[in-house]
């Protein structure tokens, strides 16, 4: 997720059904585990996913996710040293 995310950044996370095109969010995929990726596109059943990185591919973007495996909406990130 660079440049957005940087290696060793602390997210904190947020239950939440109100979701937005752009928004960064962890989910936790079954052939993937947890990702952090930017929501492309909602259905009412999936998210697509996109990354912030245009050089970088990521497979788990090449298909639409079940919301099930959403964990939350990225709300806040830190950098070391706070």
């Amino acid at each position: 997720m660079l440049p957005a995310l940087k290696d060793q950044d602390y997210v904190i996370t947020r239950s939440s059904s109100n979701l937005h095109q752009g928004d960064m969010i962890v989910m936790d995929l079954p052939q993937y585990g947890k990702v952090i990726k930017r929501i492309k596109s909602i259905t009412a059943d999936t998210i697509n996913l996109s990354g912030d990185n245009p050089r970088l591919s990521s497979s788990c973007c090449e298909q639409p996710q079940l919301k099930k495996h959403l964990l939350g909406k990225i709300i806040a990130k830190f950098t070391l040293p706070f």
